[in-house]
């Protein structure tokens, strides 16, 4: 009979213990519960990995306007740094639950305006999601993270678009005209066609060999200037170039002519970081359709500037970034406005178990 009373209270015991885990959120598949629908936990540890990369970004970007040495540490080193006076920590945890309540709220905006994924779009994510669970399995497995939590993750940006291009795209409440894209197409993007020059820099007076390798490059960009002046095609300027500094004669057999394409670029700010402050600047004053040289202490860029809207292919490859770059921000404060409205309860026991903190965030580092 007191084994039976023994049995009998240990199995109370245990009764009791899995009632009390189940009671402070024992199920630690999932963190945040909203409308019936659970947020899964492997989810949430990606907008966790997706928070770190944007404050690596933030802090390395405060930290290399002060030292141009600056080496980003690894993200468990990270977390215990501070970004605008604030733990990194907390940062991370606060964007990742924005970002879960903006998972529920582009769902409600999504059925509230009757989109549904297309069949494209559902067989991208199936591949996507595939592509990067592969990619990253030891670092999804380690952490807990399923290849259907990736997948939802895809579902999730998926759906973030297509609600952006509702919004802002043709026949949207917010909608942006073509006119005003093409606007903003032809005063922050630059189309040239151009050709690359390498400056020889000589190591002093004495050193006649390169500054004769110096004269001859100056007198070939200026001649090169006249020629695409005249209406010479760059292409055959370039390949000129090419033939003239050939090694050898079979390496001049073996070179191979540059196609017009190949000339081709479209610029941008961002393109300050390849090609350099004194370079883009000289394009961007340069009118369009005049030839110009630009150059900095590394190359000379012998162009012409064309018209960007001459080719309406190029509008159309660019016309879903810009209107991500004049709408983006607005985006982001509607995405907050309909995300105050969610009521979500939260899993604590297993957002506590699964913070950034706790997870091996050093191996996708070591991984990219």
């Amino acid at each position: 009979m007191k084994r039976f009373f023994r049995a009998a209270a240990l199995l109370l015991t245990a009764a009791l213990f899995c009632a009390c885990l189940a009671g402070c959120g024992g199920d630690s598949t999932w963190v945040f519960e909203s409308g019936g629908e659970k947020l899964p936990t492997g989810l949430y540890i990606i907008y966790q990995v997706s928070a770190v990369d944007t404050a690596g970004n933030q802090y390395a970007e405060a930290q290399r306007a002060v030292d141009t040495a600056f080496v980003a540490p690894i993200p468990s080193e990270l977390l215990k740094e501070q970004l605008d006076g604030a733990p990194i920590a907390n940062f991370v945890s606060d964007e990742a639950l924005k970002l879960s309540r903006e998972y529920y709220a582009v769902k409600s905006q999504f059925e509230q305006r009757g989109l549904a994924l297309t069949e494209d779009d559902l067989s991208l994510v199936e591949s996507a999601a595939a592509s990067e669970y592969a990619s990253k399995e030891d670092f999804y497995v380690t952490n807990g993270v399923s290849e259907g939590s990736v997948k939802e993750f895809f579902m999730d940006a998926t759906r973030r678009n297509r609600l952006f291009t509702a919004v802002y795209g043709e026949g949207g409440e917010r909608e942006v005209s073509e006119d005003e894209l093409k606007a903003r197409f032809e005063e922050n993007y630059y189309l040239v066609n151009l050709m690359p020059v390498y400056k020889p820099v000589p190591a002093g007076e004495d050193d006649a060999e390169t500054q004769q390798e110096l004269k001859d490059v100056e007198e070939f960009t200026q001649k090169a200037l006249e020629d695409l002046k005249g209406g010479k095609p760059l292409e055959d300027i370039s390949f000129e170039w090419m033939q003239q500094n050939a090694a050898d004669d079979a390496a001049r057999e073996a070179l191979v002519k540059p196609t017009p394409e190949s000339m081709r670029f479209i610029l941008a700010e961002a393109d300050r970081a390849v090609y350099g402050e004194a370079l883009l600047d000289t394009i961007i004053a340069t009118k369009t359709g005049e030839a110009a040289i630009a150059e900095d202490e590394n190359f000379y860029l012998v162009f012409e500037r064309l018209d960007i809207l001459a080719d309406e292919t190029d509008f159309d490859n660019y016309e879903s970034a810009l209107l991500l770059e004049m709408r983006n921000e607005e985006y982001a404060q509607l995405l907050t406005e309909w995300s105050a409205g969610i009521e979500m309860s939260e899993n604590t026991q297993a957002r506590e178990r699964y913070s950034a903190a706790k997870l091996d965030l050093d191996m996708q580092a070591s991984a990219s």
